[in-house]
Protein backbone atom coordinates (compact mmCIF):
# COMPACT_ATOMS: atom_id res chain seq x y z
CA UNK A 1 0.00 0.00 0.00
CA UNK A 2 2.79 2.25 1.32
CA UNK A 3 6.41 1.86 -0.02
CA UNK A 4 9.54 4.03 -0.14
CA UNK A 5 11.07 5.30 -3.00
CA UNK A 6 6.89 4.83 -4.79
CA UNK A 7 4.01 6.81 -5.96
CA UNK A 8 0.72 5.26 -4.16
CA UNK A 9 -2.43 6.36 -5.52
CA UNK A 10 -5.92 5.78 -3.75
CA UNK A 11 -8.94 6.65 -6.08
CA UNK A 12 -12.39 7.40 -5.41
CA UNK A 13 -15.64 9.46 -5.71
CA UNK A 14 -16.41 12.78 -3.64
CA UNK A 15 -17.17 11.67 0.39
CA UNK A 16 -17.02 7.97 -0.32
CA UNK A 17 -14.81 8.14 3.03
CA UNK A 18 -11.24 8.17 1.29
CA UNK A 19 -9.90 11.19 3.86
CA UNK A 20 -11.22 9.13 6.43
CA UNK A 21 -9.93 5.78 5.70
CA UNK A 22 -6.18 6.88 5.12
CA UNK A 23 -6.13 8.84 7.90
CA UNK A 24 -6.61 5.95 10.08
CA UNK A 25 -3.99 4.03 7.57
CA UNK A 26 -1.15 6.87 8.27
CA UNK A 27 -1.98 6.49 12.28
CA UNK A 28 -1.54 2.95 11.53
CA UNK A 29 1.92 3.19 10.12
CA UNK A 30 2.49 6.09 12.76
CA UNK A 31 2.11 4.36 15.65
CA UNK A 32 3.10 0.71 14.37
CA UNK A 33 -0.35 -0.76 14.68
CA UNK A 34 -1.38 -2.12 11.38
CA UNK A 35 -3.71 -4.31 12.75
CA UNK A 36 -6.55 -1.04 12.92
CA UNK A 37 -6.57 -1.74 9.15
CA UNK A 38 -5.96 -4.93 9.01
CA UNK A 39 -2.47 -5.16 6.91
CA UNK A 40 0.78 -5.65 7.80
CA UNK A 41 3.83 -3.35 8.64
CA UNK A 42 7.18 -3.53 7.98
CA UNK A 43 8.08 -0.90 10.82
CA UNK A 44 6.76 2.06 12.60
CA UNK A 45 7.51 5.73 10.18
CA UNK A 46 6.84 9.17 10.77
CA UNK A 47 3.92 10.49 8.70
CA UNK A 48 3.44 13.60 7.09
CA UNK A 49 0.05 14.47 6.13
CA UNK A 50 -0.47 17.60 3.39
CA UNK A 51 -4.60 18.35 3.43
CA UNK A 52 -5.36 21.33 1.18
CA UNK A 53 -9.10 21.18 1.81
CA UNK A 54 -9.64 21.13 5.48
CA UNK A 55 -7.86 23.48 8.41
CA UNK A 56 -5.78 22.50 11.28
CA UNK A 57 -8.67 22.42 13.54
CA UNK A 58 -10.84 19.60 11.34
CA UNK A 59 -7.55 17.49 11.00
CA UNK A 60 -7.15 17.57 14.92
CA UNK A 61 -11.06 16.27 15.06
CA UNK A 62 -10.22 13.56 12.88
CA UNK A 63 -7.62 12.38 15.11
CA UNK A 64 -9.53 12.73 18.01
CA UNK A 65 -12.15 10.54 16.10
CA UNK A 66 -9.88 8.41 15.10
CA UNK A 67 -8.07 7.71 18.64
CA UNK A 68 -11.65 7.57 20.49
CA UNK A 69 -13.03 4.93 18.68
CA UNK A 70 -10.02 2.77 18.33
CA UNK A 71 -8.85 3.63 22.16
CA UNK A 72 -5.64 5.32 21.28
CA UNK A 73 -3.53 7.75 22.68
CA UNK A 74 -3.24 10.58 20.73
CA UNK A 75 -0.01 11.33 23.24
CA UNK A 76 1.31 8.61 21.03
CA UNK A 77 1.72 9.97 17.76
CA UNK A 78 3.75 13.09 19.11
CA UNK A 79 6.57 12.96 16.95
CA UNK A 80 5.67 10.45 14.66
CA UNK A 81 2.20 12.04 13.08
CA UNK A 82 2.34 15.29 11.40
CA UNK A 83 0.03 17.62 9.41
CA UNK A 84 -0.19 20.75 7.79
CA UNK A 85 -2.52 22.59 5.68
CA UNK A 86 -1.05 24.83 3.23
CA UNK A 87 -3.97 25.67 1.24
CA UNK A 88 -2.54 28.19 -1.44
CA UNK A 89 0.99 26.31 -1.95
CA UNK A 90 1.21 24.47 -5.18
CA UNK A 91 3.29 21.59 -6.26
CA UNK A 92 3.40 23.49 -9.85
CA UNK A 93 1.43 26.12 -11.67
CA UNK A 94 1.20 27.85 -15.01
CA UNK A 95 3.59 30.72 -15.47
CA UNK A 96 2.85 34.26 -17.67
CA UNK A 97 4.70 31.72 -20.52
CA UNK A 98 1.92 29.25 -20.50
CA UNK A 99 4.74 26.99 -19.15
CA UNK A 100 4.55 24.84 -15.88
CA UNK A 101 6.65 26.11 -13.36
CA UNK A 102 7.79 24.52 -9.78
CA UNK A 103 5.57 26.06 -7.28
CA UNK A 104 6.40 26.97 -3.22
CA UNK A 105 5.13 23.79 -2.07
CA UNK A 106 7.97 21.10 -3.44
CA UNK A 107 10.90 23.03 -2.05
CA UNK A 108 8.85 23.47 1.40
CA UNK A 109 7.76 19.40 1.11
CA UNK A 110 11.56 18.73 0.46
CA UNK A 111 12.26 20.54 3.38
CA UNK A 112 9.93 19.72 5.98
CA UNK A 113 10.96 15.92 5.13
CA UNK A 114 14.62 16.62 5.59
CA UNK A 115 13.38 18.12 8.64
CA UNK A 116 11.28 15.52 10.50
CA UNK A 117 12.97 12.52 8.87
CA UNK A 118 9.28 11.71 7.37
CA UNK A 119 8.85 8.43 5.90
CA UNK A 120 5.23 8.19 4.23
CA UNK A 121 4.01 12.34 2.47
CA UNK A 122 0.21 11.96 2.28
CA UNK A 123 -0.91 14.68 -0.02
CA UNK A 124 -4.82 14.83 -0.05
CA UNK A 125 -6.47 16.23 -3.04
CA UNK A 126 -4.13 15.92 -5.87
CA UNK A 127 -6.35 18.26 -7.58
CA UNK A 128 -5.75 21.08 -5.08
CA UNK A 129 -1.90 20.68 -5.55
CA UNK A 130 -1.21 22.01 -8.41
CA UNK A 131 -2.76 24.95 -10.46
CA UNK A 132 -2.42 23.11 -14.23
CA UNK A 133 -4.90 22.09 -16.26
CA UNK A 134 -5.75 18.16 -14.80
CA UNK A 135 -6.42 17.02 -18.08
CA UNK A 136 -2.89 17.99 -19.43
CA UNK A 137 -1.31 14.82 -19.63
CA UNK A 138 2.41 16.54 -20.41
CA UNK A 139 1.43 18.89 -17.23
CA UNK A 140 0.12 16.19 -14.90
CA UNK A 141 3.11 13.90 -16.09
CA UNK A 142 6.12 16.45 -14.57
CA UNK A 143 3.97 16.83 -10.99
CA UNK A 144 4.06 12.90 -11.26
CA UNK A 145 7.90 12.61 -11.84
CA UNK A 146 8.22 15.81 -9.50
CA UNK A 147 6.61 13.51 -6.58
CA UNK A 148 8.42 10.47 -7.54
CA UNK A 149 11.86 12.49 -7.54
CA UNK A 150 11.28 13.48 -4.20
CA UNK A 151 10.12 10.00 -2.71
CA UNK A 152 13.53 8.84 -4.48
CA UNK A 153 15.64 11.80 -3.29
CA UNK A 154 14.54 11.01 0.50
CA UNK A 155 13.81 7.45 0.43
CA UNK A 156 10.70 7.90 1.36
CA UNK A 157 6.78 6.92 0.13
CA UNK A 158 4.18 9.04 -1.14
CA UNK A 159 0.46 8.90 -1.03
CA UNK A 160 -1.77 10.50 -3.04
CA UNK A 161 -5.89 10.61 -2.91
CA UNK A 162 -7.47 11.27 -6.35
CA UNK A 163 -11.01 11.99 -7.73
CA UNK A 164 -12.98 9.68 -10.02
CA UNK A 165 -14.91 10.67 -12.69
CA UNK A 166 -18.75 11.75 -12.05
CA UNK A 167 -20.60 8.50 -12.18
CA UNK A 168 -17.58 6.12 -12.12
CA UNK A 169 -18.28 3.80 -9.47
CA UNK A 170 -16.55 0.66 -10.11
CA UNK A 171 -14.46 -1.56 -7.77
CA UNK A 172 -10.53 -1.64 -9.32
CA UNK A 173 -11.06 0.60 -12.12
CA UNK A 174 -8.12 3.15 -11.59
CA UNK A 175 -8.88 4.34 -14.74
CA UNK A 176 -11.88 6.11 -13.88
CA UNK A 177 -9.34 8.60 -12.07
CA UNK A 178 -10.19 11.82 -13.02
CA UNK A 179 -8.01 14.19 -15.57
CA UNK A 180 -5.18 12.82 -17.10
CA UNK A 181 -4.31 9.16 -17.23
CA UNK A 182 -0.20 10.05 -16.33
CA UNK A 183 -1.02 10.51 -12.57
CA UNK A 184 -2.75 6.54 -12.89
CA UNK A 185 0.24 5.54 -15.02
CA UNK A 186 3.23 7.01 -12.84
CA UNK A 187 1.57 5.56 -10.09
CA UNK A 188 3.20 2.38 -8.85
CA UNK A 189 0.64 1.23 -6.17
CA UNK A 190 -3.11 2.34 -7.18
CA UNK A 191 -6.21 1.76 -5.18
CA UNK A 192 -10.01 2.10 -5.39
CA UNK A 193 -12.67 3.06 -3.08
CA UNK A 194 -16.68 2.24 -3.57
CA UNK A 195 -19.44 2.75 -1.74
CA UNK A 196 -21.40 -1.01 -1.74
CA UNK A 197 -23.21 -0.88 -4.46
CA UNK A 198 -27.19 -2.21 -4.29
CA UNK A 199 -26.54 -5.76 -5.57
CA UNK A 200 -22.91 -6.09 -3.06
CA UNK A 201 -25.94 -5.28 -0.20
CA UNK A 202 -28.83 -7.75 -1.64
CA UNK A 203 -25.87 -10.34 -1.72
CA UNK A 204 -24.97 -9.62 2.17
CA UNK A 205 -28.95 -9.05 3.25
CA UNK A 206 -27.60 -5.29 4.17
CA UNK A 207 -30.26 -2.76 4.94
CA UNK A 208 -30.09 0.12 1.97
CA UNK A 209 -28.90 2.17 5.65
CA UNK A 210 -26.00 0.25 6.25
CA UNK A 211 -25.07 -0.18 2.86
CA UNK A 212 -24.61 3.63 2.43
CA UNK A 213 -21.70 3.25 4.96
CA UNK A 214 -19.96 0.42 3.44
CA UNK A 215 -16.83 0.86 1.43
CA UNK A 216 -14.45 -1.64 -0.22
CA UNK A 217 -10.75 -0.79 -0.80
CA UNK A 218 -9.41 -2.57 -4.37
CA UNK A 219 -6.08 -2.89 -6.02
CA UNK A 220 -6.58 -0.21 -9.38
CA UNK A 221 -6.90 -3.23 -11.62
CA UNK A 222 -10.22 -4.52 -12.55
CA UNK A 223 -9.24 -7.93 -13.71
CA UNK A 224 -8.04 -8.55 -10.42
CA UNK A 225 -10.62 -7.30 -7.90
CA UNK A 226 -11.60 -10.20 -5.91
CA UNK A 227 -15.55 -11.12 -5.39
CA UNK A 228 -17.17 -9.17 -2.55
CA UNK A 229 -16.74 -11.86 -0.22
CA UNK A 230 -13.42 -11.67 -0.05
CA UNK A 231 -12.93 -7.70 -0.75
CA UNK A 232 -11.50 -5.42 1.95
CA UNK A 233 -14.68 -3.73 3.84
CA UNK A 234 -14.55 -0.66 5.77
CA UNK A 235 -17.65 0.67 7.89
CA UNK A 236 -17.79 4.64 8.32
CA UNK A 237 -18.89 5.37 11.30
CA UNK A 238 -19.65 8.68 13.57
CA UNK A 239 -17.86 9.33 16.31
CA UNK A 240 -18.76 12.32 19.14
CA UNK A 241 -15.61 13.66 19.99
CA UNK A 242 -16.89 14.99 23.63
CA UNK A 243 -16.49 18.99 22.69
CA UNK A 244 -20.04 20.03 23.75
CA UNK A 245 -20.08 23.08 25.18
CA UNK A 246 -23.18 25.69 26.77
CA UNK A 247 -23.40 26.88 23.06
CA UNK A 248 -22.48 23.87 21.23
CA UNK A 249 -24.38 21.19 23.05
CA UNK A 250 -24.40 18.75 20.51
CA UNK A 251 -20.62 18.64 20.05
CA UNK A 252 -19.32 17.07 17.02
CA UNK A 253 -19.27 14.39 15.40
CA UNK A 254 -16.86 13.14 13.20
CA UNK A 255 -16.09 10.79 11.02
CA UNK A 256 -13.82 7.43 11.20
CA UNK A 257 -13.96 3.95 9.69
CA UNK A 258 -13.61 0.36 11.14
CA UNK A 259 -13.51 -2.68 9.57
CA UNK A 260 -15.88 -5.13 8.44
CA UNK A 261 -16.41 -8.56 7.62
CA UNK A 262 -19.21 -9.71 5.22
CA UNK A 263 -21.53 -11.98 6.79
CA UNK A 264 -20.50 -15.53 6.38
CA UNK A 265 -23.14 -17.85 4.82
CA UNK A 266 -21.83 -20.79 6.26
CA UNK A 267 -23.89 -19.50 9.52
CA UNK A 268 -26.72 -20.83 8.09
CA UNK A 269 -26.00 -24.16 7.73
CA UNK A 270 -26.21 -26.14 10.71
CA UNK A 271 -25.16 -29.99 10.10
CA UNK A 272 -29.12 -31.53 9.67
CA UNK A 273 -29.58 -28.70 6.95
CA UNK A 274 -26.31 -29.36 4.94
CA UNK A 275 -27.50 -33.23 5.67
CA UNK A 276 -30.51 -32.72 3.92
CA UNK A 277 -29.19 -30.71 0.95
CA UNK A 278 -26.56 -33.39 0.05
CA UNK A 279 -29.31 -35.85 0.25
CA UNK A 280 -31.24 -34.01 -2.06
CA UNK A 281 -28.21 -33.32 -4.28
CA UNK A 282 -26.93 -36.86 -4.47
CA UNK A 283 -30.61 -38.43 -4.97
CA UNK A 284 -30.33 -36.51 -8.47
CA UNK A 285 -33.33 -34.46 -10.42
CA UNK A 286 -36.65 -35.53 -9.52
CA UNK A 287 -37.34 -36.56 -13.12
CA UNK A 288 -38.96 -39.28 -15.20
CA UNK A 289 -37.11 -41.32 -15.78
CA UNK A 290 -34.63 -40.94 -13.00
CA UNK A 291 -30.95 -40.89 -13.47
CA UNK A 292 -30.12 -36.54 -14.43
CA UNK A 293 -27.79 -34.88 -11.70
CA UNK A 294 -27.52 -31.35 -10.44
CA UNK A 295 -25.40 -29.10 -12.69
CA UNK A 296 -22.34 -27.26 -10.56
CA UNK A 297 -22.02 -24.32 -13.30
CA UNK A 298 -22.89 -20.90 -11.85
CA UNK A 299 -24.89 -20.77 -15.24
CA UNK A 300 -27.05 -23.54 -14.85
CA UNK A 301 -30.88 -23.19 -15.38
CA UNK A 302 -32.08 -22.80 -11.72
CA UNK A 303 -34.10 -26.16 -11.63
CA UNK A 304 -30.88 -28.16 -12.50
CA UNK A 305 -28.42 -26.12 -10.55
CA UNK A 306 -26.93 -27.43 -7.25
CA UNK A 307 -26.80 -24.21 -5.85
CA UNK A 308 -30.12 -23.48 -6.41
CA UNK A 309 -30.97 -26.85 -4.06
CA UNK A 310 -28.80 -25.10 -1.31
CA UNK A 311 -31.13 -22.21 -1.59
CA UNK A 312 -34.00 -23.76 -1.63
CA UNK A 313 -33.24 -25.44 1.89
CA UNK A 314 -31.79 -21.97 2.87
CA UNK A 315 -33.72 -19.27 1.30
CA UNK A 316 -32.14 -16.50 3.30
CA UNK A 317 -28.83 -17.07 0.50
CA UNK A 318 -28.87 -15.06 -2.00
CA UNK A 319 -27.52 -16.38 -5.25
CA UNK A 320 -24.01 -15.63 -5.18
CA UNK A 321 -23.51 -16.87 -1.85
CA UNK A 322 -25.14 -20.48 -2.60
CA UNK A 323 -22.84 -20.72 -5.24
CA UNK A 324 -19.83 -19.95 -3.23
CA UNK A 325 -20.98 -22.89 -1.22
CA UNK A 326 -21.41 -25.07 -4.12
CA UNK A 327 -17.94 -24.00 -5.38
CA UNK A 328 -15.96 -24.91 -1.75
CA UNK A 329 -17.75 -28.18 -1.92
CA UNK A 330 -16.27 -29.00 -4.82
CA UNK A 331 -13.01 -27.42 -3.87
CA UNK A 332 -12.78 -28.90 -0.38
CA UNK A 333 -14.18 -32.76 -2.05
CA UNK A 334 -17.40 -32.62 -0.48
CA UNK A 335 -18.91 -32.56 -3.74
CA UNK A 336 -17.10 -34.13 -7.48
CA UNK A 337 -18.54 -33.17 -11.03
CA UNK A 338 -18.73 -36.54 -12.91
CA UNK A 339 -19.74 -37.78 -16.22
CA UNK A 340 -23.15 -40.05 -16.58
CA UNK A 341 -25.76 -41.13 -18.77
CA UNK A 342 -28.22 -38.42 -19.12
CA UNK A 343 -31.13 -40.40 -20.04
CA UNK A 344 -32.94 -37.44 -21.22
CA UNK A 345 -30.31 -36.11 -23.56
CA UNK A 346 -29.35 -40.08 -24.55
CA UNK A 347 -25.54 -39.42 -24.11
CA UNK A 348 -23.00 -38.79 -20.88
CA UNK A 349 -22.91 -35.11 -19.37
CA UNK A 350 -21.45 -33.90 -16.16
CA UNK A 351 -23.38 -33.77 -12.75
CA UNK A 352 -22.91 -33.41 -9.18
CA UNK A 353 -22.14 -36.70 -7.34
CA UNK A 354 -21.78 -36.35 -2.76
CA UNK A 355 -18.11 -38.06 -2.16
CA UNK A 356 -18.39 -37.26 2.03
CA UNK A 357 -20.52 -35.66 4.41
CA UNK A 358 -19.95 -33.32 7.30
CA UNK A 359 -17.73 -35.65 10.32
CA UNK A 360 -16.70 -37.99 7.61
CA UNK A 361 -12.56 -38.96 7.75
CA UNK A 362 -11.23 -40.38 5.23
CA UNK A 363 -7.78 -39.91 3.12
CA UNK A 364 -6.83 -39.53 -0.76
Amino acid sequence: MFCRKILSLLVGTGAVGKSALRLLQYIAVALGKADLVGEKLCKRSRVLSISLEDDEAEIRRRIRADCQHHDLRESELDGWLYYTTPRYFKLAKVNERGNVAVGELADTLRAAIREHEIDLVAIDPFVKAHGVDENDNGAIDQITVMLISIAEEFDCAIDVLHHQRKGQNQAGDADSARGASSLVNGSRLTQTLTRMSDDEGKRFDVSDHDRRLLIRLDDGKPNLAPPPERARWFKLVGVNIGNATPEYPNGDCVQTVELWEPPSPWTALSYPIVNRILDRIDAGLPDDPPGRRYNAAPQAKEDRAGWAVVQEFVPTLAKEQAQEIIRTWLKTGVLKTTLHYDPERRKKCPGLFVVKRPGDTWEG
